[in-house]
């Protein structure tokens, strides 16, 4: 029989792993513990754990299952499992799961509320409501089960009600990110912006790297006529995730507000592209070209999904102009070199360009595909 200090050994290298967020050398010490006891439930779980603390939903359900397939009455692993099914989208055996997690365990709070949460995605208010209210019951001085009967009645739109008990939630964990967030989505509801951005700005205090409440807050401050610092947060937001569709277009929306239309159309086309329309987004592009000719990321931008498009020589044309506007960028002349020498068979025009990458940048060097970098010397 294998050595259970030689198990615990991995188990702990793989979460010295997780915690540096490290995901496949953590999996790999995993898997090498559960090599040693296949039949060890609770190994398959603590894998199941880290993965789903790694945000690998994925592989985190089939270390659930694992767990399950050695243990099926473990409701821990039932439990988290539904969580994980949630998380995927697939609400209706998440349901199943909880359902099982409460007949192994009928007691138990997390698996009530995690009822509540799948009974709402599937669109059955009334039974989520009867649901939250029995958790409630089971537990009635829980910030968690006045939030999720709060959640539930503000899904079914009443207002009032909701608010008292998404109050009773805040009240009971202040720093309480979902209730913060319902509470302010109600006062949105009602017209009351003011309370709604406190509750977000103090909800975003908790997790300050939360896009979604950074759009949220922007989306206030617009409603509200606050431009300049909607752009501010639209850029937060876009600092968190830059291929965000909306941070765009509330940035794109707040520059509008501030009389500056060349900027608005840039963002608002960039929010389009990043949409796949791109027809739309080069209409938005070439307006904001009406207001300013000689805006360079707006001839970049149209060049890429020229590019993306098949549309070689209009995007030839678009990158040179952008590099006439700042021949600085070094972006563009990466991609120009690519088009060039790749795709429209003028290899002498695309080395003079990434030799321009190099001169700019000379650690680019090591990133241009290998073809190119054979005929490019090093830089010193």
């Amino acid at each position: 029989m294998s050595s259970r200090r030689e198990i615990d050994a991995l188990v702990r290298r793989a979460w010295t792993f997780v915690d540096a967020g490290q995901v496949a050398p953590a999996a790999e010490q995993f898997d090498r513990a559960i090599a040693l006891a296949p039949d060890d439930a609770a190994l398959h779980l603590e894998k199941g754990v880290a993965m789903f603390k790694l945000g690998r939903h994925d592989a985190a359900l089939e270390a659930f299952d694992g767990a399950l397939a050695q243990a099926p009455d473990d409701v821990t692993a039932t439990a988290n499992r539904a969580k994980v099914l949630r998380l995927l989208g697939r609400d209706a055996e998440s349901l199943a799961g909880y359902e099982r997690a409460l007949e192994l365990a009928p007691g138990s709070v997390k698996a009530m509320y995690g009822r509540v949460d799948a009974l709402s995605a599937l669109g059955r208010l009334d039974a989520a409501l009867t649901a939250a209210e029995v958790a409630l019951e089971a537990d009635p001085k829980s910030p968690d089960g006045h939030y999720w009967l709060g959640h539930t009645l503000l899904a079914l739109g009443r207002l009032e009600d909701a608010k008292r008990e998404l109050d009773e939630a805040v009240g009971g964990r202040p720093g309480f990110f979902d209730a913060l967030q319902d509470r302010a989505r109600l006062h949105q509801k009602e017209s009351r912006q003011e309370s709604a951005l406190n509750d977000f700005v103090a909800a975003q205090r908790v997790k300050p790297e939360d896009v979604g409440v950074a759009l949220a807050i922007t989306e206030v401050l617009i409603h509200m006529g606050r431009s300049g610092e909607a752009l501010g947060t639209a850029q937060r937001a876009m600092s968190l995730d830059q291929n965000n569709p909306l941070a765009w277009r509330y940035k794109g929306r707040a520059h509008m507000m501030q009389k500056n239309p060349a900027h608005g159309h840039l963002c608002l086309g960039m929010a389009l592209f990043l949409e796949g329309e791109h027809e739309a987004a080069l209409t938005d592009l070439d307006k904001a070209l009406e207001h300013e000719p000689r805006l360079g990321q707006a001839w970049s931008n149209k060049a890429v999904i020229y590019d993306k498009l098949g549309r070689r020589e209009e995007a030839l044309a678009a990158y040179e102009k952008a590099l006439d506007i700042d021949p600085r960028q070094v972006a563009i002349w990466n991609n120009l070199g690519t088009l060039l020498y790749f795709h429209l068979g003028r290899q002498d025009e695309g080395l003079r360009c990434f030799k321009e990458v190099v001169r700019l940048d000379p650690p680019r060097w090591f990133k241009l595909p290998e073809a190119v970098r054979a005929q490019i010397a090093a830089p010193a």
